[in-house]
């Protein structure tokens, strides 16, 4: 299993007790992240969890529910369905993800 380890506000990955816990699963034989999070000025929910769900209308291995309601539990704010996308890997032809580009730079305001 994987384990992603988050850090609060003006927090460090390898601050509080975030380094013991990362330590004590990884001799569990689990596999942990520890990412350096932004702290921007005006933290809000919404801007720290710019979550979007991209799905194929085609996707031979998981069902249109399935990733619908996994978007809906991660609170995702967009589900986007991408007409004969299969599973949006190299097998169905994506190597490339001009879609998911265009989406991350619009909502960076770019």
């Amino acid at each position: 299993m994987n384990f992603v380890i988050l850090h609060g506000t003006e927090g460090s990955p390898d601050g509080n007790w975030f380094p013991w816990l990362s330590k004590e699963l990884e001799k569990l034989g689990q596999k942990t992240i520890r990412p350096k999070l932004p702290t921007p000025e005006g933290q809000t929910v919404e801007n720290w969890t710019k979550i979007i769900c991209f799905a194929g209308d085609n996707d031979s291995y998981l069902p249109q529910d399935v990733l619908k309601k996994f978007s809906e539990l991660c609170g995702a704010k967009e589900f986007i369905i991408v007409p004969n996308g299969g599973h949006l890997n190299a097998e169905s032809g994506y190597t490339t993800f001009p879609l998911l580009l265009e989406t991350i730079k619009k909502e960076l305001s770019l």
